[in-house]
Formats: structure tokens, sequence, C-alpha cells
């Protein structure tokens, strides 16, 4: 929401006083007012891009020294200050011998009030890639492929949930 705030109030104000400014006499004209509006969004687009990239570096960081390798899960579930459900947890996905796609499943009890945003994180195999097959209040599924044959995965996994209640 803040972000939102600034790509539209600060751009907004701006051609307010450059409206009423135009009235007695145009400080800019139309091409760089436009210009300046554009330079706005791309600055927040810009803004919004390395805020969610800088979480989910933060995501990994620390995660695989704080939890030790024999642990299956670890989960940690709290409400924000913000009033925000809030799950964090590291999981062991498990690989059979020769076998390149394990399936993760993450029940959520009790479910979210809302729907989750998913945010994983592979904490100790570069060639590992994630995706979130289905995400719902009650769970989410996420698949994970290794390019080359391993025993384990380590993932760090954040779901977080607007409270509608």
């Amino acid at each position: 929401m803040l972000i939102l705030s600034r790509l539209v109030l600060y751009p907004a104000a701006f051609l307010a006083l450059c409206g009423f400014a135009w009235r007695t006499q145009p400080l800019f004209s139309a091409p760089q007012i436009g210009l300046f509006f554009l330079g706005i969004v791309l600055a927040g687009l810009i803004f919004f891009v390395e805020k969610k990239s800088h979480s989910a570096r933060q995501l990994c960081r620390g995660r695989s020294s704080a939890v030790p390798s024999n642990t299956q899960q670890h989960i940690i579930r709290h409400r924000t200050e913000i009033g925000t459900d809030r799950l964090e947890g590291t999981f062991l996905v498990e690989f059979q011998e020769n076998q390149l796609t394990a399936t993760l499943h993450i029940p959520f009890c009790p479910a979210f009030t809302a729907m989750p945003k998913i945010e994983v994180c592979v904490l100790d195999a570069d060639d590992a890639k994630t995706t979130l097959v289905q995400i719902q209040p009650f769970g989410v599924r996420i698949d994970v492929k290794r390019q080359l044959p391993t025993a384990v995965v380590h993932l760090a996994v954040i779901a977080v949930a607007e409270d509608t209640g």
C-alpha cells in the first residue's frame, strides 16, 4: 500500500502544482510532465522489485546454520505487529536414489483466514529449482527438481496472510 501511495500521490501532487502554475505561466511542458511521471513509476517499480528480492535474500541468510541438518521440519507461526499471520519454516526434502523430482506438502493448521503469499528459498543445493504447484489457505504444495541426484534438499518457506477477521 505504501508503494502504491508513492506511485500515485507524489505524481498527482506534482501535477496538481503544475496545473496550478499553468493558469498563470507554464512551468513545464506536457512532455516534461509525462517523462517525470514515467520516471516516478519506474523508480517505484525498481524499489518494489529490490524490496521483494531483498526479503528473499533475508529468507536464506543464516537459515542453514540455525537448524540442525537432521531436522525434518522446523516451523514458527506468529502474528506480526501489523496484524498479518506469518509462518516461517525450514523443511527437509528427501530424494530416493536417482530421483530428480520430489513434492513437499506443507499443511497450515489452523488454516489461514486469507490466501497466503508464499516465498521459497533453497538453502543448500545450487542446482535445485522449486515450483509452487498449489497454494491454498490450508496448505501449499511445492515441487523440487534437481539436475544431479542427491539425498536431501533443505528449503526455507515463508507464508504470510493478511488478517481478514
